[in-house]
């Protein structure tokens, strides 16, 4: 799964984490099942943001199910879809 926007508050990109935890505790989830989360931050507030978000996806036991693109070049957007 992929969600692509700006690591901004009003994203709420912490419900995204929620949302999939549930997915990953259901049985028919895939074992190999991964979620990328791509944005750009625009400076130290957004960066905090990303921070946080991996600590929350470390603290709900889902990180290794997460991967974080940031700031990526059109290029390796490309390569993702």
């Amino acid at each position: 799964m992929i969600s692509f926007a700006q690591f901004r508050p009003e994203k709420d990109h912490d419900k995204q984490l929620q949302i999939w935890k549930l997915v990953l505790d259901k049985k028919s989830c895939p074992a190999d099942a991964k979620f990328i989360l791509i944005g750009t931050c625009r400076g130290a507030e957004d960066e905090e943001i990303v921070k946080n978000l991996k600590l929350k996806a470390k603290d709900m036991k889902i990180d290794d199910k997460i991967e974080f693109k940031i700031n990526v070049s059109r290029n390796e957007l490309y390569s993702l879809f």
